[in-house]
């Protein structure tokens, strides 16, 4: 048995997979990386992902949030008073993340993640999706991938022509399970999904035209896409696939880069909620010894 994390994006909001992850490692007393035999994530879960496979503690990545959102999301003046007229490259400059990154996940290069990696982003010169594994890739740096993965098209500038994976994988899981096929042919798979909360909200009757469908047809796309990952990857893994992700409530702001401490405190109570209605099932998926594979089937437990 192989078991894969699979982690979505979606900005300061990766404090919700991070949170759920930290209560894991709590529980269990076995870190993160020790857990699982494949890590993918995409955009903030490339953060969140490779952060784990370098072996910091779940609890620390959580508190990065928190300590680090507005150091990522920070704008300056002078890029605020360009982005006012049209004229900014991006919301946000790539001095802050890269920064963050930096401090991190340092010179670490993904060869050296004992899970399995594989980071999504798509390559703007050919317009194709690229993966960034821990064997094709091994010499390239953690932040670097981190940097390629998370370049949310508006919010950060392209990283060498890379932007963000959630593009078409912002739940990557699908790529994950295709890779694992490959790698582990023989293999069985078990799989956690984890989201960072449904910010799509009921949409009202739209009329078709172009101003109707401005304000609504990214969110739509995109939870589109999530929502059908979701069931493939379901009803190919059946009782060994556990997806963990519910409507965010409606106190806390959707928006990426809300960098308020009291929204990302309220993320992370609702992540610490949903580990706690969550708990039997993901606590059920990794084994207490060695944390390597999983034990009895999810159905087993009400999956």
């Amino acid at each position: 048995m192989k078991t894969i994390l699979s982690i979505d994006g979606g900005g300061v909001r990766g404090v919700i997979p991070a949170t759920i992850l930290a209560s894991l490692e709590k529980h269990t007393g076995i870190p993160i990386w020790k857990q699982f035999d494949m890590i993918s994530g995409t955009s903030t879960g490339a953060i969140v992902a490779l952060c784990l496979a370098k072996g910091i503690p779940a609890e620390n990545v959580a508190q990065l949030y928190q300590l680090e959102s507005k150091n990522i999301f920070n704008r300056g003046w002078a890029r605020a008073a360009f982005d006012h007229f049209g004229l900014a490259e991006s919301k946000y400059p790539a001095a802050g993340v890269e920064s963050v990154l930096e401090k991190y996940l340092g010179i670490e290069p993904i060869g050296n993640s004992s899970p399995f990696l594989l980071i999504p982003t798509l390559n703007l010169s050919d317009g194709l999706p690229h993966f960034f594994k821990s064997g094709k890739d091994s010499e390239v740096l953690m932040s670097y991938a981190a940097r390629c993965s998370s370049a949310a098209p508006t919010y950060f500038p392209p990283k060498d022509g890379y932007v963000d994976g959630g593009v078409f994988a912002n739940d990557p899981s699908m790529c994950a399970y295709a890779e694992a096929c490959k790698m582990w042919p023989n293999e069985s798979l078990r799989m956690l999904s984890i989201g960072t909360g449904s910010a799509v909200r009921k949409t009202h009757a739209i009329s078709g035209g172009l101003l109707s469908w401005a304000t609504e047809i990214t969110g739509i796309l995109m939870n589109g896409a999530m929502e059908s990952t979701a069931y493939q990857a379901k009803q190919i893994m059946d009782g060994n696939y556990l997806r963990v992700q519910e409507d965010l409530p409606a106190c806390v702001d959707p928006a990426m880069d809300n960098t308020d401490p009291e929204n990302i405190t309220m993320l992370r109570n609702f992540a610490l909620s949903l580990y706690s209605d969550y708990s039997k099932l993901i606590q059920a998926f990794v084994e207490f010894g060695n944390g390597k594979h999983a034990i009895n089937t999810l159905k087993a437990v009400g999956a």
